[in-house]
């Protein structure tokens, strides 16, 4: 069976012609995420890659010229494109959260007073209704929110109302329990 055939027959449903299919794509898609990723990366990016073509190979379109490995690679160019900006977002949030760790004092009160404040946040995390809570944790993983709005099936404006209700309610929570707490000090509104 030439590419075609293998192609059309994968498209029908036939899972020899899927198997068959699988080996020439991954040679063919492995050159997109040559030298940016080692090869553990390399083996989960062609499966992602590979399960997106799965999904989508009923859309593919037989043209003249046009043979399904490019269609493979641009699919795989994008999920490289994806994971490194993953990798970008990362490193910022990583950034971030150790410059917000760093203590701007060295007096054991203040590194106190910060621990107390992240406990009262992993509270407020904890009351968070479920959609709610699951949109901050996967913030929190760093998750790309595209997946995100996927897999719960919602928008990616719902992903940000969802995280903006979230945050608005941990401030409000973490400002109460100050108050119960008789602390005068104002929580920041980030």
């Amino acid at each position: 069976m030439d590419l075609d055939e293998l192609v059309a027959a994968a498209q029908s449903g036939d899972a020899r012609a899927w198997k068959k299919l699988v080996p020439r794509l991954t040679v063919a898609i492995r050159r997109c995420f040559g030298g940016d990723f080692d090869e553990s990366d390399i083996g989960d990016l062609i499966q992602t890659t590979l399960l997106v073509i799965f999904r989508k190979l009923p859309e593919f379109e037989f043209q003249a010229g046009s043979p399904i490995t490019r269609w493979a690679q641009g699919i795989a160019r994008i999920e490289a494109r994806n994971e490194r900006r993953k990798r970008q977002r990362r490193r910022r949030v990583e950034g971030q959260a150790a410059e917000l760790r760093r203590p701007t004092t060295t007096h054991l009160s203040s590194w106190m007073d910060r621990a107390a404040k992240l406990q009262l946040i992993d509270e407020g995390i904890e009351k968070l209704d479920s959609p709610l809570r699951r949109v901050v944790e996967h913030d929190l993983e760093e998750g790309d929110v595209g997946e995100f709005a996927e897999r719960e099936r919602i928008k990616r404006g719902s992903v940000r109302a969802r995280r903006s209700r979230a945050h608005g309610k941990l401030r409000r929570f973490v400002r109460r329990q100050r108050r119960i707490a008789g602390e005068r000090t104002p929580t920041p509104n980030a």
